[in-house]
């Protein structure tokens, strides 16, 4: 029973971990275009990403390190104006109209 639990816990850390990874390419990313990062940049940056993706205080310390002032000013203004992939929860929730992309299911036909 406990060697099953520990396969289970192996198991759920792996794909936490697959996921902190993607989500730490998503907003490295997104702050490449939004920040015009160097490739430099980019490599330091997704991996404080990966590092702090749940502590942003720490990410945000780091950050600054590696971001000219101009880039982090940006990135804070992004931060504090709704930019969801920035802060570490996953991708940004669809705006409301997108649910409805115009595509109308047909009525009355029958497979």
């Amino acid at each position: 029973m406990i060697a099953l639990l520990m396969t289970i816990a192996i198991a759920a850390n792996a794909m936490s971990r697959r996921d902190a990874y993607r989500e730490a390419r998503l907003m490295t990313d997104r702050m490449a275009v939004e920040l015009r990062l160097t490739n430099r940049q980019c490599r330091e940056v997704f991996d404080i990403n990966l590092r702090f993706i749940d502590n942003p205080v720490a990410k945000d310390r780091a950050l600054r390190h590696v971001l000219t002032a101009r880039q982090f000013e940006k990135y804070m203004h992004m931060r504090h104006h709704g930019h969801h992939m920035l802060h570490g929860h996953g991708p940004a929730p669809k705006p409301h109209h997108a649910h409805h992309n115009g595509h109308a299911h047909p009525r009355g036909h029958h497979h």
